[in-house]
Parts: structure tokens; C-alpha cells; sequence
């Protein structure tokens, strides 16, 4: 009985002995630290995280007498340690390599084709025009543009009023050394409404703007009118 109390004691003491393991997770190669590895008591739910720098602090009270170590990337790694003491280690990670075998792949569809085709196929399905009512928003532009301007012309009397307009209305020309006159443009933005039955459909315009050398003459000769005037 007495042989049998100390047994029962001795494992008792021995199970509340905490056993705390720190240290550092490194690379085998470059000696840089792993950020993120995960270091078990093997046998245990007791984990922890290492840090920035690679490094851990772990304790239990329960019986392990090893740590396991695992990364992505890496061969997971098993250590031996002394249960009921605190010790420092520096563990070591080696990368996995794999082979892959080269893969040869030939896409012979062309994916805008089946793309312009899938769109197709569902234009009855999703035709507006079938919706009892939607509305939307509407961007209109007209244009109207001479190209090819010679330096002789755009200095021309008539010309000088919209002098201004020739560097604001360069996108029109793919050729940015290309001198473009802007006869006319119509820019609107617009909300659209539209029911079916009974059909009835309303714009209403949000922004409109017009400019060009149309717009810029009659500007002119309203001003020439007002003070000409008696």
C-alpha cells in the first residue's frame, strides 16, 4: 500500500511539472526566420504561432516530450525535448522540393469567339426590349471635324475667335500632331425611362454641352450685333 501511494504521488507531482520551450524557427539555408510556423507539443492541443522574427514560447503540464513543426512550404520536423524543464532551442526548416513535369497545352479556341458566341446565343434572352419598363442612363455625342488644318488657315481672321478650341478638342484625331478644326460637337447625358404598356417612354436630360467653331461664330456675331448697335 505504501509502494503503491508513492507511485500514485510521484506520477501526480510529475504531471503538474510544467515543461516551457523557447526559441526560434529558422531557414536551413539563408538562416532567415520563419514568420507563422506552427509549434505543437506532439500529442497535446498546445500550440503556438512563432512571430515576426521566428520566434516562440511554449509551456504545458501535460506529457510530451517533443515539439512538432510545421510551415507551408516546408518538411515538417519533429524535435526532441526535456519534459519538466524550461530549455531553449533554435529549430531548423528544410524547403520542399518537388519535381513537376512539364505540361504542353494548345488552346485551339478562340475564347473571344465563344465569348461573342455565348452572347448571341442569349440576345433574345436578355433582350430590353421584352421588359415591361426599365430605365437607364444615356450618353449621346455628335461630332462633326475637319482634319489636316494647315498653320495658314488656322490663323485666319475667322479662325481666331476659336483659336482656344483646337488644343481642347485634340482627341479627335488619333495624330497628336495633326491639327483638327471642330466644326460641331454635342455631348448629352441623360436618364432614360420606358414602359411597355401603355408605351411610354421620357428622357431627361442631366448635362448637356455644345461647342465648335458653329457655336463660336454665332457667339461672335451676337457680340459684334451688341456693340455695333446704336
Amino acid at each position: 500500500m505504501l509502494l503503491g501511494l508513492f507511485i500514485l504521488l510521484t506520477q501526480n507531482v510529475h504531471s503538474q511539472t510544467e515543461t516551457i520551450v523557447e526559441g526560434k524557427v529558422i531557414d536551413l539555408k539563408t538562416g532567415e526566420p520563419v514568420t507563422g510556423a506552427r509549434v505543437t507539443f506532439q500529442g497535446t492541443s498546445d500550440y503556438t504561432i512563432t512571430n515576426f522574427d521566428g520566434n516562440f514560447k511554449l509551456k504545458t503540464k501535460k506529457e510530451s516530450d517533443s515539439l512538432e513543426i510545421y510551415y507551408i512550404g516546408y518538411n515538417s520536423k519533429n524535435i526532441f525535448i526535456t519534459r519538466g524543464i524550461k530549455q531553449q532551442v533554435t529549430i531548423q526548416l528544410e524547403t520542399k522540393e518537388r519535381l513537376f513535369r512539364t505540361v504542353k497545352t494548345i488552346n485551339k479556341v478562340d475564347l473571344a469567339k465563344k465569348i461573342i458566341e455565348k452572347a448571341q446565343d442569349n440576345k433574345d434572352k436578355y433582350n430590353f426590349e421584352k421588359l415591361q419598363s426599365f430605365e437607364c442612363e444615356s450618353f449621346t455625342k455628335i461630332q462633326i471635324a475637319v482634319n489636316n488644318v494647315s498653320d495658314d488657315l488656322k490663323n485666319k481672321r475667322l479662325l481666331k475667335s476659336v483659336e482656344s478650341v483646337f488644343d481642347t478638342m485634340s482627341y479627335l484625331s488619333e495624330d497628336k500632331n495633326k491639327q483638327v478644326l471642330p466644326i460641331f460637337i454635342s455631348e448629352n447625358l441623360s436618364n432614360f425611362y420606358y414602359n411597355k404598356s401603355p408605351r411610354l417612354n421620357k428622357e431627361v436630360i442631366i448635362a448637356s454641352r455644345v461647342k465648335g467653331i458653329i457655336c463660336e461664330a454665332v457667339k461672335g456675331a451676337l457680340n459684334f450685333h451688341r456693340y455695333s448697335a446704336p
